[in-house]
């Protein structure tokens, strides 16, 4: 077989001819084997020669095994076995575009959880102390002494005192025994003195019969002047619990922390009842000053909606008031000195009289409940005095549906919950209901004051904000992450179920394993001193490459040698101190904090507070020595 080259190096063989090597013989042509394609099938040339080739044989077996390994193996909406074994949900999000938006809507709950956590911990740096640098392990928790004495004005604050007419702190029995002595005259007097109730609603009462009348001025006083809560001056702290200068700080921190807690919750909570409609101004509501401003941006944009939109015009003025009646709740709960009661434990102690539940304790000892018991039953008799545990997982059998939820399959159900047709506005009517009667805010009004709650303020006080954390992170990517799992194509079931896993666990963490995982952190990175090394040579392994893609080795090893300058001098540039805020608050530097703070409200935080008994205090400083 003959073929020749012209010095223009087009080839010439046969029927062929004008294939053209551009610019200079390839090296594969020089070595002796360079394959073209023809018209109807393809030549391999050689300097030796040209010859047909059987690669197209050989590919089309290839593919044949490919196809029945494709029939056998795999089919529409499978996933990947990568994917159902090691593979990360950001992996995942990255190769599938109907599941990157339920990753987001996660990971965008995970970082508000450590965004809101931290930022309301802050309000507290001695109660809850933070372990950013290795001059922190000088850090000490605060005393028992210092616990008990704080405890008395936050706990007695919210259960036990108000203030009278007068502005003075007194207890609420106190009170009601005055009371009790006042005409119903004077309780009305009072009542519109104080705009607790109108004139025009008192004519309309003193139009109903007489013990109607009686019943309804004597509950709004109660309602109005007889609630405990209470947020104490200086002055008080020392004079009525005899509180030093540096335990009044102490009260403070709390009220600041537990107080920003209830404002960034409420937030949330409001964006979640406004739904949809809400949504367009979710930044602009969380950044505000504080909730009353927040609410008055809702109430101010749900206005406006109903101008906009007539047929929706009386569900959406509702919702504009709704966003102001919980903004005065929780301004209500902050001006009372509103506190948690929390219970700790899964031993329970139960003593009720007459009916009448008397205490109720958890205990996360058997030891401890033992000895509580023991106490009840000599002051109350054994048989007002019961002992059990508390079920670990009875709780599921109520988590019942999310008023999201229920707005998903509404939809799906063609029911809109923003349209204008009449069973629209029905189905808008129960989300809104639901929302309410399911609202985070609720659960901080109806209580008891059982005696049985804890008392370390500390652990109170990182449970509380880290719960509310939680809620708040619900509020705002909750709905977002259903909607995302439910617009997942029902063609790819495999996918839903990943998403549909992902969700639950983000709504309910699981602690898998952590005796083990502890264990394994011990052998191979706390105690290896290879781990530490290839940490210390992270900057260079690791972030010198990654700079290397934005300007070079040389800067990016510019950029190194600047940052440890800085981080020696301890001096930093204004826009870099801001981010670096910015990323420890939402967890991306320093994402050890939600867990330390986590740690703090499960009893097993770095620095823990003694219980005032020797033995207690014995462990405590044991514990923070090591």
């Amino acid at each position: 077989m003959n073929f020749r080259w012209d010095s223009n190096f087009n080839l010439t063989f046969g029927a062929y001819s004008g294939v053209r090597f551009i610019g200079n013989i390839p090296e594969d042509w020089i070595s002796g084997v360079y394959q073209y394609h023809f018209p109807d099938k393809p030549i391999t040339v050689s300097r030796f020669g040209v010859k047909f080739s059987r690669s197209a044989t050989l590919r089309a077996a290839t593919k044949a095994a490919t196809s029945a390994l494709n029939d056998t193996f795999t089919a529409p909406g499978k996933l990947s076995w990568w994917h159902r074994s090691i593979g990360t949900m950001y992996n995942l999000a990255e190769r599938s575009p109907a599941f990157a938006p339920v990753f987001k809507a996660a990971q965008g709950f995970v970082d508000d959880v450590s965004h809101y956590a931290n930022d309301a911990a802050e309000m507290a740096p001695k109660l809850l102390p933070k372990l950013d640098a290795w001059r922190d392990i000088w850090k000490s928790p605060i005393s028992a002494a210092d616990n008990v004495a704080i405890a008395k004005p936050v706990f007695e604050g919210t259960l036990l005192w108000g203030r009278d007419a007068s502005g003075r702190a007194v207890k609420v029995a106190d009170m009601s025994e005055a009371a009790e002595k006042m005409s119903i005259r004077q309780k009305a007097d009072r009542l519109m003195g104080a705009d607790a109730i109108s004139g025009n609603v008192h004519k309309m009462w003193l139009g109903l019969p007489v013990d109607q009348y009686e019943k309804n001025i004597n509950t709004s006083y109660e309602g109005a002047f007889l609630q405990p809560g209470i947020v104490w001056k200086d002055a008080e702290l020392r004079s009525l619990f005899n509180l030093s200068d540096k335990q009044i700080e102490l009260y403070r921190e709390f009220r600041r922390a537990t107080d920003r807690s209830l404002d960034t919750m409420a937030r949330a909570d409001m964006l979640r009842y406004g739904g949809k409609d809400a949504k367009p101004l979710r930044d602009a509501v969380m950044d505000a000053p504080d909730v009353e401003a927040a609410a008055i941006l809702l109430r101010d944009h749900f206005g406006e909606l109903a101008k906009m939109d007539p047929e929706r015009e009386t569900l959406l003025l509702d919702t504009a008031n709704a966003m102001m009646d919980r903004s005065d709740k929780v301004l209500k709960l902050q001006k009372q000195g509103y506190a948690p009661l929390s219970r700790f434990g899964r031993y329970t102690v139960d003593v009720v009289t007459d009916g009448r539940r008397e205490y109720f304790g958890l205990f996360e000892t058997a030891r401890e409940a033992n000895q509580m018991a023991a106490r009840m039953r000599r002051e109350f008799g054994d048989s007002a005095v019961t002992q059990g545990t508390l079920s670990q997982e009875a709780f599921k059998m109520f988590a019942g549906i999310t008023p999201e939820t229920l707005e998903l399959f509404g939809n799906a159900l063609g029911l809109d919950s923003t349209g204008d047709e009449a069973r629209d506005q029905a189905f808008q009517e129960y989300l809104r209901l639901t929302k309410s009667n399911r609202s985070a805010m609720k659960r901080m009004i109806h209580r008891q004051g059982i005696a049985g709650y804890s008392e370390d303020v500390a652990r109170v006080l990182a449970t509380f904000v880290y719960s509310n954390a939680r809620q708040t992170a619900a509020g705002l990517n909750m709905g977002d992450l259903g909607e995302a799992v439910q617009a997942i194509p029902k063609e790819q079931g495999e996918l839903k179920d990943v998403a549909f896993g992902l969700a639950d666990y983000v709504k309910n963490p699981q602690e898998e394993a952590q005796a083990i995982r502890g264990l394994l952190f011990a052998q191979y990175l706390g105690g290896s001193i290879a781990s530490a090394f290839v940490n210390l040579t992270q900057p260079a392994a690791v972030t010198f490459p990654w700079l290397s893609q934005f300007g070079g080795a040389k800067a990016a090893a510019a950029q190194l040698a600047k940052a440890a300058a800085d981080m020696a001098k301890k001096r930093y540039e204004p826009d870099l101190v801001r981010a670096l805020h910015a990323a420890e608050e939402d967890g991306t530097v320093s994402p050890q904090e939600v867990h330390q703070l986590m740690a703090q409200a499960q009893g097993g935080g770095s620095l823990r507070t003694g219980d005032g008994t020797k033995r207690g205090d014995a462990l405590a400083m044991a514990s923070n020595g090591f």
